[in-house]
């Protein structure tokens, strides 16, 4: 399935969890937030939200500024 991830189409097997899609772009280290479609999703139900093709995911990280 085709999936947008921080702007840029991705591709996906199908039954893919939020929190795979997260491992995949190696941001589960400096997450700090994701939201599916406009709507943000609890860090308790990242793994439990499973998306469709199509889905819009922003995910969040940390940024440190000096």
């Amino acid at each position: 399935m085709k999936l947008i991830v921080n702007r840029k189409e991705m591709t996906f097997d199908d039954n893919v969890s939020l929190q795979d899609v997260i491992d995949k772009v190696s941001m589960s280290d400096k997450m700090m937030g994701a939201s599916v479609n406009g709507k943000i999703i609890t860090i308790c139900d990242i793994s439990k939200s499973k998306l469709k093709d199509g889905d819009k995911i922003d995910i969040i990280s940390a940024m440190a500024a000096g």
